[in-house]
């Protein structure tokens, strides 16, 4: 989100149920796989775009990266154990709106 650091299943869920349930309820999110890499056996790094819209708001912190528009990148680091691939670490930043030109 906002450089914000959130470790473990109850913090994740939390921060996610106050997004879906407050500014991103009823909003669309496209994603897409952009380079998925395997730099060990068992570890996958993907690395994804998202686009956010028909949000009502955004969280603190946050701006659009175009007006109705939020667009991230996303990496994920994934395990594949005993009981199949998860996550293992996530990153997701915002793209922030480039500014205009002077001149």
């Amino acid at each position: 989100m906002r450089g914000d650091l959130v470790k473990g299943r109850a913090a994740i869920e939390r921060i996610h149920a106050f997004i879906f349930n407050g500014p991103y309820q009823g909003s669309h999110c496209a994603v897409s796989v952009d380079t998925i890499a395997y730099p060990a056996q068992n570890v996958a790094l993907v690395e994804m775009s998202t686009e956010v819209t028909k949000f009502t708001a955004l969280p603190p912190g946050l701006v659009p990266t175009l007006p109705g528009i939020l667009r991230t990148r996303m990496k994920l680091i994934l395990v594949n154990g005993n009981t199949g691939w998860k996550i293992f670490g996530a990153q997701n930043t915002a793209i922030v709106p480039q500014p205009m030109p002077v001149g």
